[in-house]
């Protein structure tokens, strides 16, 4: 809530969801309005990585993002992590300077968010496992 208080000073801030009451059918149509997305895990701790930062990122907001990233997966030059801050006031000077350089926006938010293409093998053989035994026990 802190977070959305200080960002208010910057613009605008929507808050939207469950926790206000305003239901939201689609969030990436919602989150295509919007040059940034908050989007902080719930919990802070290595490797903790949920749909939010995708989720912005796929609908073409930056990221505000607070998590850690221990295996480096995510391009740190297409979001901004929180966590890489010294405080707040050195986070929210970023995102301010950042909405004020329409040119360096547009760059940022079409960066990959993704360092490296995703090693789904470990997906495939859990599905294809899982697939064999539904078909044993059919069968």
């Amino acid at each position: 809530m802190k977070a959305i208080e200080m960002l208010g000073r910057i613009g605008t801030v929507d808050v939207m969801g469950d926790v206000t009451g305003i239901r939201v059918k689609d969030k990436f149509e919602i989150l295509a309005n919007y040059r940034f997305a908050l989007c902080f895990e719930n919990d802070l701790y290595p490797g903790y990585v949920t749909e939010k930062v995708f989720d912005a990122w796929a609908a073409g907001a930056i990221p505000l993002w607070w998590g850690i990233d221990r295996e480096q997966s995510l391009n740190k030059s297409s979001i901004l992590n929180l966590a890489e801050h010294q405080n707040m006031d050195s986070f929210l000077a970023q995102v301010s300077n950042l909405n004020n350089q329409p040119e360096v926006l547009n760059k940022v938010s079409s960066r990959a968010l993704l360092k490296v293409r995703p090693n789904l093998d470990a997906v495939r053989a859990t599905l294809s496992r899982a697939l064999l035994t539904q078909i044993g026990t059919q069968g």
